[in-house]
């Protein structure tokens, strides 16, 4: 049985942008998007578990923000390897079996 919280902190491994897009394109009407993109918010702003783990998110944003002239200009490449080693080391991972990113990280 996993304690309650089952950890300090939560790191959200994704492409904040992508999801960003899909929720601002008019043509496109994504209810799920739109939820996640709320639930993923109030994570990071608020926590969970009743504000006692902190969510936050590393990868593109990160990359980014970093300045650095190769890092911030493919940030979505540099972000994945940012991601991924996070993941690697974490002491709980969560992914998906139809993901090449989670099984990745699964192997190593």
């Amino acid at each position: 049985k996993f304690p309650d919280p089952p950890t300090s902190r939560i790191l959200f491994i994704l492409n904040r942008s992508v999801l960003e897009k899909e929720v601002a394109d008019e043509k496109i009407e994504n209810e799920l998007a739109e939820y996640n993109l709320k639930v993923l918010n109030d994570a990071i702003e608020n926590g969970l578990w009743g504000g006692r783990v902190q969510a936050s998110e590393a990868g593109v944003g990160l990359a980014k923000k970093s300045s650095h002239p190769i890092y911030s200009t493919y940030s979505s490449v540099s972000g994945s390897i940012i991601d991924f080693f996070l993941a690697v080391q974490a002491d709980i991972f969560v992914g998906t079996e139809v993901s090449s990113f989670s099984v990745d990280v699964e192997i190593t």
